[in-house]
């Protein structure tokens, strides 16, 4: 029953933290807000679905262990590789597009 309350509490948690995501909407880019909902979606999926695993031995509590360690663990490393993705964007606009300005708006240019 231990193992059981466990799951039951974060599932508790994880809808939470789903609903308050999507409701307040706490990233300031709108793109950001859905895939932080979709990472608490998958993570709530695995957790639903290592909930049937539950009452079986010893040794699957500790595969569901792995399994939600894997997951957390995947999930934070987006992080860093979004982070980083969205820093090589930026740094790529501030590059000239033009060697030269050319003011043509003058006419005794």
């Amino acid at each position: 029953p231990r193992a059981t309350a466990q799951t039951y509490l974060l599932q508790f948690a994880l809808l939470a933290s789903l609903a308050t995501c999507t409701h307040f909407k706490p990233w300031r880019v709108p793109n950001l807000n859905w895939v932080a909902v979709c990472f608490e979606a998958i993570m709530l999926i695995f957790l639903n679905i290592a909930a049937f695993m539950v009452s079986a031995s010893d040794a699957s509590v500790e595969v569901i262990g792995w399994m939600s360690v894997m997951t957390v663990v995947l999930a934070v490393s987006m992080v860093p590789l979004a982070l980083l993705y969205a820093a090589c964007k930026h740094c790529g606009n501030l590059a000239k597009h033009f060697e030269f300005f050319l003011c043509h708006c003058k006419a005794e240019a």
